[in-house]
């Protein structure tokens, strides 16, 4: 099962990607069209907006693995008493199977 989490984070990441390259974009046009600006100067505004670009991808990248280990933990601790409780719970073979194949695969995912 996909969750909306899937589909939001290549959304966030290509996102400040796009972000980035608009400002490096703007920076070469700006420099382009002012024939009276230095060489030096040109390639100071691309490098401070790549710069800025490598430091909101850095950021994201951060929140991101400290929200997947935050996830990780509470699957870990979910399957964990799950895996106490199924023998006691009053359960169908079925329930039963269905719900070991789940804890199963929530084990995987880590």
């Amino acid at each position: 099962m996909t969750s909306s989490w899937d589909a939001a984070i290549p959304a966030l990441i290509s996102g400040g990607f796009g972000a980035g390259v608009a400002t490096i974009s703007v920076a070469l046009i700006q420099t382009w069209g002012r024939k009276s600006e230095s060489r030096a100067n040109a390639a100071d505004l691309i490098t401070d907006a790549a710069g800025a670009l490598a430091v909101r991808q850095g950021e994201t990248i951060v929140r991101l693995e400290s929200r997947v280990d935050r996830q990780a933990y509470a699957i870990i601790q979910l399957t964990a008493v799950l895996d106490e409780l199924l023998p006691h719970l009053d359960l169908t073979v079925v329930e039963r199977s269905k719900l070991a194949k789940v804890v199963n695969v929530a084990k995987l995912a880590l």
